[in-house]
């Protein structure tokens, strides 16, 4: 049976317009896709005052709130949060006719995050002049302030002919993006001069939209790109220039375009941001955010998106963010440096408000689908209440979401979801998830800068991250300051401590898997990050949990080298109970022990543990405290942290060649159910070694398999034989037996390769269905050839039947 959830097929019906829909059919009939120039937005009608009017009217709505009532308590907590943003930046205000800044703490001249961080105060003091029920709402003086300083930061840093210094960003994005936020929210009470010269100094500083400015021209992608063009259109709505905007519109249908290398969004979910860091978190929130604002602000404007690549973001919703969501909670292995900022809770808030704006630009039935998926992450979110935020808008939809009885909140998905873009694996059953990061030649073990994510070494070496029902904060709650960063769980590492530096790149070639109906298969060649460590890792992805397998481990340094099975997060106080082969261990926190050959374990509120070959393995408790100064010298507090840890590992010694391991996590199971299936495996390991790395799981008529050599062959428990061709193949292969049905997949990890050729020892069988890239000869073997010249990693999957 087939367990991959099919509501992530896409079912998008997109509102395209006449015009856009004539270009689809276009190329539909004459097969590759050219856009006329001209396609990239409406120009149904020449532009008008009322149209940039009307742009101005909704960015206004959003910052605002729309029309929301006052005096309805809801909005109590967010009004008086707007206000207080108000508050602090007037008495930070500098007062005077010669004032060399506008806020005392905020100098010019040197940090370029000072003028970024005075635009947001203005913003600040203009979010609650205009937002009906705060106490500043209309107030004289708040305004005159408020138009003074954009006038004196105008002419002290951000005007046109100025040289920028310091970060491009602040320059390019940050700051303007406040200083159009601001103009719209005062443009009836600014000077027309004033908007102009100040919409000129956003011209000087991205003359070209969509492209970096300084220190190089070059174009902007993904996130930036995105950032950069809804910028553009405010500020060409400001300006009343229609070129701009359509400048604007064009730089945005770059986004529309799948990746295969670098930045951007590639066809299984994957995005990257700067060229190598897995990023569906963060910036992706970023570009989700500011799409979804873009799409309703030009609805049914002369500029409305028509061209009919722009659907592939409908799509991502499914394949690049849902997977990745988990009980309203972003998964932690897509967040790049931003796991290591203090203040980043972890919440999907962004991704899901961009949803639900964006679900106002698509049809009926894909809103309604999309509006039960965030319903659903909304309520099972117990860490916070989705309604207390200083976003008023946030509120609004929120709100407006979940009051609506007719639509019920939809549960989180099942299935197996393999995202060789950027080396990362997500498998899902009821109530829990299982995450999986790696790094190969193309994405990093982690990203670093000489200021954040100070000790993210290791969370590209196998880093998995295990989600369940009743903990909705297990990565969240101070862990990344308080866990020991040599003891993430699933990694094989040295106990060197490691330098605070930028030695990130990853040297693994083979990386991926592959998945059919649910299941998966996942693997890493694991070379790194620092001191050189060898190790092949599998992951086999299963029912009841996740089968690991660890072989060819092999380094020459002193330290000694382990592979972690678990390190659980217990929070403050946790004294979770820990089972060892029927044995209840200790709880004080300090306490460590090494077990010689355990067969399970099991902790209470987590799950149980197999421990697969005659292996010792070390228990621990214990008690960490930290600092996020700690692991970001931008973005922290000097507070301390305390917390909890429980875990498992295996050493494998001082300069090892060649050693393994092998575990099964078993997420929500039972001590019960543990100690039956550690009796009774439904699986045996086919092998487990430098070459192969392979498993049956008989009871579903499963077998996964990693080649990572080319020319392996294996023979399963039924005695047919499983090879792949002896050249340059070294693929993933995943099958089933589901009573007359087979189904096969194949992939080349590598992405080297032109063609992969695997053969399976069964015969009897007739193909039903194959993909477009997979031939398949069956006759005494089953013979399967994939053409993997785009490499991009994908499962080619053949369908067959017992004859």
């Amino acid at each position: 049976m087939a367990l991959a959830d099919p509501r992530f097929e896409p079912r998008i019906r997109p509102r395209l317009s006449r015009r856009a829909l004539l270009v689809a059919g276009a190329a539909a009939a004459g097969g590759a896709m050219v856009i006329p120039a001209g396609t990239v937005f409406a120009q149904n009608r020449p532009a008008s005052a009322d149209d940039f009017t009307a742009l101005r009217q909704r960015r206004f709505e959003v910052l605002t709130g729309g029309g929301f009532d006052p005096a309805d308590p809801l909005y109590t907590d967010v009004l008086a949060t707007i206000d207080a943003a108000a508050d602090e930046a007037l008495s930070k205000l500098v007062r005077g006719d010669n004032r060399t800044r506008v806020f005392e703490d905020y100098p010019f001249g040197t940090h370029s995050t000072y003028v970024r961080d005075t635009y947001n105060r203005l913003r600040a003091m203009a979010v609650a002049y205009a937002t009906p029920g705060t106490s500043h709402n209309g107030d004289p003086d708040l305004l005159a302030d408020t138009v003074a300083g954009l006038r004196d930061v105008h002419r002290l840093q951000y005007h046109a002919g100025k040289k920028q210094y310091d970060s491009w960003y602040q320059w390019q994005i940050g700051a303007p993006h406040a200083l159009v936020d601001t103009c719209v929210l005062l443009f009836d009470h600014l000077a027309a001069d004033d908007v102009a010269a100040y919409m000129a100094a956003v011209e000087h500083f991205i003359p070209q939209p969509g492209d970096k400015s300084y220190p190089d021209v070059k174009p902007f992608t993904g996130s930036n790109l995105v950032d950069s063009s809804m910028i553009c259109v405010m500020a060409g709505a400001l300006a009343q220039r229609e070129r701009r905007i359509e400048q604007a519109m064009e730089a945005l249908s770059r986004c529309f375009v799948y990746s295969n290398d670098g930045d951007g969004f590639y066809k299984d979910g994957s995005y990257v941001m700067h060229r190598t860091i897995a990023y569906n978190g963060s910036y992706g929130e970023v570009l989700i955010s500011r799409i979804a604002h873009v799409f309703h602000m030009v609805a049914e404007s002369p500029w409305e998106v028509s061209d009919p690549r722009h659907t592939m973001i409908h799509d991502m919703v499914e394949k690049a963010y849902r997977p990745f969501i988990f009980n309203g909670e972003i998964m932690s292995s897509v967040l790049g440096r931003a796991i290591s900022r203090h203040g980043h809770n972890g919440r999907a808030h962004v991704i899901i408000e961009g949803i639900l704006r964006l679900a106002k630009t698509v049809d009926a039935a894909t809103a309604r689908h999309w509006r039960e998926m965030c319903k659903g992450w909304l309520t099972r979110d117990t860490s916070v209440d989705p309604l207390e935020t200083k976003y008023i808008e946030r509120v609004t939809l929120f709100n407006e979401l979940l009051g609506d009885d007719g639509i019920q909140p939809s549960p989180e998905p099942v299935g197996h979801w393999l995202f060789s873009g950027m080396a990362r694996a997500v498998h899902r059953r009821p109530g829990w998830a299982f995450s999986i990061a790696m790094a190969s030649e193309r994405i990093d073990f982690y990203e670093y800068d000489t200021t954040e994510n100070l000790r993210g070494w290791h969370t590209g070496a196998g880093m998995t991250y295990l989600y369940l029902d009743n903990d909705n904060v297990q990565f969240n709650d101070n862990f990344w300051p308080t866990v020991d960063h040599r003891l993430y769980p699933g990694i094989t590492l040295s106990r060197r401590e490691l330098s605070e530096r930028k030695d990130n790149r990853g040297s693994c070639t083979w990386v991926g898997g592959a998945t059919i109906d649910g299941y998966g298969v996942v693997g890493q060649d694991l070379r790194g990050p620092r001191p050189l460590i060898q190790a092949r890792k599998s992951w086999f992805c299963l029912d009841e949990g996740i089968v690991a397998l660890g072989a060819g481990i092999s380094s020459s340094d002193t330290m000694g080298i382990r592979s972690v099975i678990e390190n659980r997060h217990l929070h403050e106080s946790g004294v979770n109970r820990l089972i060892v082969d029927d044995v209840e261990q200790p709880v004080q926190q300090g306490w460590e022990k090494q077990f010689a050959n355990p067969s399970w374990a099991h902790i209470e509120n987590v799950g149980g543990y197999l421990f697969l070959g005659d292996r010792k393995v070390t228990a621990f408790r214990t008690q960490r405290s930290g600092r996020w100064k700690d692991i970001n010298r931008h973005r922290f507090t000097e507070e301390l942290h305390t917390r909890r840890f429980l875990g498992f590992f295996y050493e494998h010694g001082v300069g090892p060649s060649n050693a393994q391991y092998g575990y099964m996590v078993l997420p929500n199971a039972t001590v019960e159910q543990t100690r039956e299936l550690a009796g009774s495996r439904q699986f045996s390991i086919l092998g487990n070694n430098a070459n192969v790395q392979a498993i049956e799981a008989w009871d579903i008529g499963l077998i996964a398999i990693n080649f990572f050599k080319a020319g392996r062959s294996l023979e399963t428990r039924d005695g047919f034989v499983i090879a792949s061709e002896a050249s340059d193949n070294a693929p993933a292969v995943i099958l089933r037996r589901d009573g007359d049905e087979l189904v096969i997949g194949v992939s080349e990890p590598r992405r080297v390769s032109n063609r992969v050729v695997v053969e399976v020892g069964l015969s009897g069988y007739r193909l039903v269905d194959s993909s477009s890239h997979l031939s398949v000869d069956v006759g005494s073997a089953i013979r399967l050839t994939a053409d993997t010249s785009e490499h991009d990693g994908r499962t080619h999957i053949a369908r067959l039947i017992a004859e």
